[in-house]
């Protein structure tokens, strides 16, 4: 069942196009991430749906009811920004019963404070309700806000960078937090973030956003093993953007080296061709296999290690050239598990059954 359905939705300012005929499904239950650069339309989406921002041409539906004349207070939503815009000379348990006071589900005075610790033990701070919101940390008085926009059973919850504001540890601990309080309650949700990894770690299905259009709607998973278009790829994080030669006989050649061929059940374009090669599609071969002709021969350039990876990056050495100046070098982005300096020469092969095509530039 479809919770929101927004159809051909367009907003302008001026001549600026700032939702440019945008439609999008949330499922009941179902939350959905928005994920785009500063000013690609994901906050003027939001505040369409909440009806903040009239449109200029389209229309909104909660519930398979047209809501484009209904005010904000009516459309049974709830609302969380990365300003947690809590109430500072109220206590924690007041700040979350505040909420049900408007709410159109009419609760008595000892039904609204059930509610509210009920909430506050949902998002583990079922012991801080007599306390002052200004005695709290960041990431308490954000799961004091989420508790608060979760008592009144909104249709739709609605974040907007919730945890913006948030030193990365702290994020990533609310994340996990975040996801486990919305799919306890089945809340459908809609998530909007400028952060890939919230994205990745929270939501059912994303959508990216650019310019005010809506370039990609996928399952996390597939989204990332398939991007639709190089934008999305490198937005999301892909480095390894080739231009490889892909013959009628399944053959791939880039950067003069000839990467074998591609599987027989896959389906691929011939001629000249832009591919996404995920990090994990790249490995280094080890040191009894060094006479495997299809790898790639590179000089590793920069090393950082991340928690317990090392992340390298490496210049592809020309074939039969092994003094090619670096800057004319192609590079390659992989991670290995041992480690790896500066100037160590690598034999890298390339697992095709990954490669992710982009666009057909030319045919041969």
């Amino acid at each position: 069942m479809t919770d929101v359905l927004v159809e051909e939705a367009t907003v302008r300012f001026g001549v600026q196009l700032a939702v440019d005929e945008l439609s999008l499904a949330v499922g009941s239950g179902e939350i959905v991430a928005v994920v785009g650069p500063s000013g690609s339309g994901k906050s003027t989406l939001l505040r369409v749906i909440a009806g903040l921002q009239p449109l200029h041409d389209g229309r909104v539906l909660i519930g398979g009811e047209d809501v484009s004349g209904v005010p904000t207070h009516r459309r049974d939503l709830g609302l969380m920004f990365q300003d947690h815009a809590l109430f500072a000379h109220l206590s924690v348990v007041a700040n979350v019963e505040y909420g049900l006071k408007f709410s159109s589900r009419s609760m008595s005075r000892s039904q609204r404070n059930r509610r509210a610790v009920e909430l506050l033990d949902m998002v583990g701070l079922g012991a801080y309700q007599d306390r002052r919101v200004g005695s709290l940390s960041g990431g308490e008085a954000q799961r004091v806000a989420l508790a608060r926009a979760l008592a009144p059973k909104p249709g739709l919850l609605m974040l907007d960078e919730p945890l913006g504001s948030l030193d990365r540890p702290l994020r990533v601990q609310l994340i996990d937090d975040l996801a486990r309080v919305l799919r306890d309650v089945g809340q459908t949700a809609l998530y909007v973030t400028h952060d890939q990894t919230e994205a990745f770690g929270l939501a059912d299905r994303i959508a990216v956003m650019d310019h005010g259009q809506l370039l990609a709607v996928d399952r996390p998973a597939e989204l990332w093993a398939r991007p639709n278009s190089e934008f999305v790829a490198t937005f999301l994080g892909h480095r390894n953007i080739w231009t490889v030669d892909i013959s009628s006989t399944g053959e791939v050649r880039w950067n003069g080296y000839a990467l074998g061929s591609i599987p027989d059940s896959m389906e691929m374009p011939v001629g000249s061709v832009r591919v996404v090669t995920p990090v994990p599609a790249l490995s280094i071969v080890p040191e009894a296999d060094r006479s495997a002709s299809a790898a790639l021969v590179t000089i590793v350039d920069r090393v950082e290690f991340d928690q317990g990876v090392y992340r390298v990056r490496a210049g592809v050495v020309a074939r039969g050239d092994d003094t090619a100046a670096a800057q004319n070098r192609a590079w390659v982005y992989l991670d290995s598990r041992q480690p790896v300096v500066a100037g160590d020469r690598l034999l890298v092969a390339v697992d095709l059954a990954q490669l992710c095509v982009l666009e057909l530039i030319h045919e041969p």
